[in-house]
Parts: C-alpha cells; sequence; structure tokens
C-alpha cells in the first residue's frame, strides 16, 4: 500500500537496538513543562542575555565617533576584534559584510579554509587543521607582499566605478536596497527607505562613495588573492602534498545533511550515522562549522575575536556562515559548468529548501537527519555546561530561537521533500534521551521521501511535542511567559489547528504507524498502518485494534486524534 522510507534497503537502517519504547507517556507523567522547569530556563535566560545585542557596553567611552566619516574607513586602522565590535554594534546584517572586507589576511583564511574543506581528501578534523595552518602561511607568506600597493592601484579604479554605479543608480531611481545592501550603515538604511530617494545625491556624498569604492577595492582585491590561490593549489595537488576528494557528476552526487537546533545533538547524530555506516567522512566533503572554530580563533592572529569569550559564538557563527558561501558558491560554479564535484556533509540548524535545493541540484539526492528536542531546559543547561568546559558558548535565546525556527520551518521542509522530483529524504530523530539518560528509541518521529511521496509518522506524541517548539516565547517577560501554548487542555485544540494549517498542503500524504512495531522484522509498514488522513484532511483508521493502543498509552495522542472526527477506513462508521 506504501512504499517505506527507505535510508538503505528497504528497512530502518539507522538504529539497531534491540529495545521498543512505546511511543509515548500519559500526560500526567510529562514533566517538560512544570513551572520549575520554566522557572530555571527564565533564569538562565536572564544570566545570559542574548548575545546579539553585541558590545555597546564594551564600547562606551572608547570611541570618538565622526557621524561625517563612514564606519568602514573611521575605523580602517582599528585591530580587527574593535572593528568586529564596531560592526555588532551595527547590528548582525552587517557584521558579515564588515568582516569579509576588512582584513585581506583574513580573507585568505577563509579561502583557505574553503579550499581545504571542498578540495583536500581528510581523515579527521587534526589533519584537517594542519593542511590549513600549512597552506595558509603559504599563501600569507605570498599574497600579502606588497598587499598596499595593490589596494591603491585597485581603489584608484573603485572610486570611477563606484561614481559610476552611484550616478547611474540616481537616474533610474531604483530602490537603494541593492546598492545600501554593500555597504554597513544603518541610517543609510534608514534615510533612504523613507522614499524620498533623491534628498541625498548619492555620489555626491564622499563618504558614501569612499566607503562603496573600498567595498569594491577589497571585492577586487579577495579576487586576486583567491586566483593566486588556485594557481598555488593546483601546484600543491602535482606535488602530492595533498590529495583531492573523490568527486562525481552531478547527477551521482550524495549530500547528507545533518539538522537541527542548537546544542540538540547535531554530533552525537552524526557520530551514530557513521557507526552505522551511513557515512564515511574521510571520502567526502565535510560543512562541520563546529570544526572550522579551532581555525578561525588560533590560526592567525590570536586577538581576532576579541577578549571576551561570551561573544565568540556570534562572530564565530558570523564567519563561518561567509566560509559556508564561498564552498557551495564553488559547488554551483563546477555543477553548472558540467564539472565533477564530491560528496557532500552538510551540518546546519534548518534544512531549508534552498538548503535542500542546493544539495539536488544538477539531478544530485539528499539525506537529511533531523534532530528533535523536546526539553528545552535540558538544552541550555548541556549547553551552558560545554561553555563552562570550553569556553564556547552559545545563548540561551539563540537556543531557543533555533528550537522556535525548525518547528515553524520542518513543514515547509517536508513539502519541499514530497514534491522534489529528484530522490529526498528525511529522518526525524528524538535526542531527548541525551539529557534523560535512558536508551536511545528504536526508530525515528517521523520520515518523509520523494519517492513514496509519504510522510510516515512513526512517534505521534513526541512529534506533537517536536510541532509545540513554536510556540517558545523567548522574549517572555517571566517564567509563565515562556510557553504560548502547553500541550495540554484546550490548547490541544488550538494546536490541532495549527497542525492543520501548517500541513494542510500535503495532509493528504501524512501515515501513521504503530510505535511499538518492531520492522526489522518485516519489510513492509502496511501491516503495522493504523491510520492516515485523506486530501480533504479527515482521518482515516485503517486498523482498530493498533488506534486503540495508541490511544490508549498516550492522553495527548488521543486528543490530537480525536478532533479529527475519525472515520473507519470503509468510511461507514464515524469514531466516537
Amino acid at each position: 500500500m506504501y512504499k517505506f522510507v527507505q535510508a538503505a534497503g528497504n528497512k530502518l537502517t539507522f538504529f539497531r537496538q534491540s529495545a521498543i519504547r512505546l511511543s509515548g507517556t500519559a500526560l500526567n507523567q510529562s514533566a517538560l513543562h512544570t513551572a520549575s522547569n520554566s522557572a530555571k530556563l527564565f533564569a538562565l535566560l536572564r544570566k545570559y542575555p542574548d548575545g546579539e545585542v553585541g558590545f555597546t557596553s564594551v564600547l562606551e567611552g572608547t570611541f570618538l565617533q565622526d557621524p561625517s566619516i563612514h564606519p568602514q574607513i573611521q575605523h580602517a586602522a582599528r585591530p580587527l576584534h574593535e572593528l568586529r565590535q564596531v560592526a555588532t554594534i551595527y547590528g548582525a546584517r552587517n557584521v558579515k559584510r564588515l568582516i569579509y572586507y576588512v582584513l585581506p589576511h583574513r580573507e585568505i583564511l577563509y579561502r583557505t579554509i574553503a579550499f581545504a574543506v571542498a578540495h583536500v581528501r581528510t581523515e579527521s578534523s587534526e589533519q584537517l587543521y594542519q593542511i590549513v595552518a600549512k597552506c595558509y602561511k603559504t599563501y600569507t607568506g605570498k599574497s600579502l607582499r606588497g598587499i598596499n600597493d595593490t589596494y591603491k592601484q585597485i581603489l584608484q579604479r573603485s572610486v570611477w566605478q563606484a561614481r559610476e554605479i552611484l550616478l547611474t543608480y540616481e537616474e533610474t531611481q531604483q530602490t537603494s536596497d541593492e546598492v545600501l545592501d554593500m555597504l554597513v550603515e544603518p541610517y543609510l538604511v534608514e534615510q533612504h527607505a523613507t522614499g524620498d530617494a533623491n534628498s541625498v545625491k548619492l555620489s555626491e556624498n564622499p563618504s558614501l562613495l569612499m566607503a562603496y569604492a573600498d567595498s569594491l577595492t577589497k571585492k577586487s582585491l579577495a579576487a586576486e588573492i583567491s586566483q593566486g590561490m588556485q594557481e598555488d593549489n593546483q601546484l600543491l595537488f602535482s606535488q602530492g602534498l595533498i590529495e583531492p576528494i573523490p568527486a562525481v557528476f552531478a547527477s551521482e552526487r550524495v549530500t547528507y545533511i545533518v539538522a537541527g537546533a542548537s546544542a540538540t545533538g547535531k554530533g552525537e547524530l552524526t557520530k551514530r550515522l557513521i557507526e552505522q555506516k551511513e557515512l564515511e567522512l574521510g571520502k567526502i566533503c565535510r560543512i562541520i562549522p563546529d570544526e572550522w572554530h579551532y581555525l578561525l580563533k588560533y590560526v592567525g592572529d590570536s586577538t581576532n575575536l576579541g577578549l571576551d569569550t561570551k561573544h565568540h559564538g556570534v562572530l564565530l557563527r558570523e564567519e563561518t556562515l561567509i566560509i559556508r558561501e564561498i564552498i557551495m558558491a564553488s559547488f554551483i560554479d563546477l555543477i553548472r559548468n558540467n564539472q565533477p564535484v564530491p560528496h557532500c556533509f552538510m551540518e546546519v540548524i534548518i534544512p531549508t529548501s534552498e538548503r535542500m535545493a542546493f544539495a539536488t541540484m544538477g539531478g544530485g539526492s539528499v539525506k537529511c537527519y533531523l534532530t528533535s528536542h523536546n526539553n528545552p531546559i535540558k538544552v541550555v543547561e548541556g549547553s551552558i555546561a560545554r561553555y563552562e568546559k570550553t569556553g564556547r558558548l552559545v545563548w540561551p535565546a539563540v537556543i531557543l530561537k533555533s528550537l522556535q525556527d525548525v518547528s515553524q520551518e520542518s513543514p515547509n521542509t517536508i513539502k519541499w521533500i514530497l514534491g522534489s522530483r529528484d530522490k529526498a529524504q528525511i529522518e526525524v530523530h528524538d535526542m531527548t534521551y541525551l539529557h534523560e539518560g535512558i536508551s536511545p528509541p528504536t526508530k525515528p518521529i517521523y520520515t518523509a521521501d520523494s519517492s513514496s511521496g509519504k510522510m510516515i509518522i512513526y512517534d505521534l506524541e513526541n512529534m506533537l511535542r517536536s510541532f509545540s517548539n513554536r510556540y517558545l516565547n523567548r522574549h517572555a517577560k517571566d517564567a509563565e511567559g515562556l510557553y504560548l501554548k502547553l500541550i495540554k487542555g484546550n490548547n490541544l485544540k488550538e494546536i490541532v489547528a495549527d497542525f492543520k494549517t501548517a500541513y494542510k498542503d500535503i495532509i493528504g500524504s501524512i501515515v501513521l504507524v504503530d510505535p511499538t512495531a518492531n520492522f526489522f522484522d518485516s519489510q513492509s509498514i502496511d501491516e503495522h498502518l493504523y491510520a492516515h488522513f485523506n486530501d480533504a484532511g479527515q482521518l482515516i483508521i485503517d486498523n482498530q485494534a493498533i488506534y486503540d493502543s495508541v490511544i490508549s498509552n498516550s492522553e495527548i495522542s488521543h486528543v490530537f486524534l480525536n478532533e479529527f472526527n475519525p472515520y473507519h477506513s470503509d468510511l461507514t462508521q464515524k469514531i466516537g
């Protein structure tokens, strides 16, 4: 009746434990959203406020800023970590561009890491570190010689180019977004967002003109550095000093994505994939930002990130985004030119449709594994314990936002997979056990794949708990406001309504399977199917005995399913 989601073969290969866990617990046994937990979580949010706020308190009284001079020029001679602090005050939207164009040696480091990750075969993080450090030393030794003279030469061309572009903008009266996005000054965005685009002549504003020219110069400089690095890279390959990652045509490429909210066990999930022989990281491109943090902190100037370690997470995240963009851009160029590319492993927070589309570009396939965690306080406590051990902090508010974002985006990801013409699949795994001292579940919470066109739910209660993370409120003013909706009482009716809205376009593709079944004894799930939805959103019961067992073991599942006014599969009898 329904083709099973295949990760490898016709049965679940990811989990091989023998224990079978029931789908859910009775509602009164759950301690996930107790007053005590809410109080703990709220206290940690207050103790570790959102790192995105920046470094305002650090910089008060430090800089005498001339408002007539553009910040990108005003602070051009400042140490890099101070420039980062200034950029952070202007907001996360602008941090990346200022960091990216500020100093040539940082640009070289980003491209060195991107090259090693995308093209050099490494068996371990340590080997990656060694290769990047060696290449970086070689590149900087060559590329930074005479860099000032090169900069001045390019700047002369860029000033003329910037003036021409700004004049063109004024003549066509286009929106200022495209021009201003290349800059790093929010007040200009605010000034032109009013729609009065002719109130200021952009080409006659020397501060704006020089800032734009400086940005164009650094782009050109980056291109020259990149070209020189490519020549050096080919020499290293030809001398056998480094070994390339095996590459295949785009249509044969497989991209593995491990996704999930911050600090919810993506690393543990990856380890288990390796143990189950689903992954061989030494033979593929590893796009793992955590592997790059050491390089970004310790290769080059040790003061690059500033002295306050609590803010390193914000800055490192911006830098890893830059590196990922460089890698993905290089792969897109290869695919568009029908050149071989390596298989990839990506670690991300949200498996957005854009990332899935990149993974399947050129006819490739994607296997996505998403972590789910339904106890936010445990995630935050675990993250803080890691900070105390390693010095790397993921802010509690960032964790809550990522939990919320993953929950809100998941229906869109499923919709994209089910509608994909390429081979795409996802498995969502409950990682709450990591903080509860229990054995891992024996199967995913739910799966979906483009081949069958079905979303298969194995653990309905845990899926609803994951779905309810969208109701987290990281801006709460008290502990009681941390959860906008709890999975209990009348809230369940509202949650069902939200579920129907979120999955309305694919509701007819959802099937429900016996949570206690051991699928290793069978290659088909048909005998374990107990209900499915039709395109109109009606719940059709296919196996009354299994259905009764599910609702008797999980009050949450009972209330949820009952809200759909279930019918027998022959559509003759409504279930009361």
